[in-house]
């Protein structure tokens, strides 16, 4: 797995961003594609909110 946390707007309050790595694991490394997972977490590591996951389903990336 990765792990990376990105400050956000808000004072105290960090994004975490977790992608999994199977390639590290001698296994394939296309398991589930573009599988991660991203939480809102305080400076304390209490996680918030899970971040939902973006659809294509409806969505217009042109915009």
């Amino acid at each position: 797995m990765d792990v990376s946390v990105f400050a956000g707007p808000t004072p105290g309050l960090y994004f975490v961003a977790v992608d999994q790595r199977f390639d590290r694991c001698d296994g394939p490394s296309g398991r589930v594609l573009d599988w991660w997972e991203v939480y809102a977490v305080t400076a304390q590591g209490e996680v918030v909110a899970k971040v939902p996951t973006p659809t294509t389903e409806g969505s217009d990336t042109n915009q």
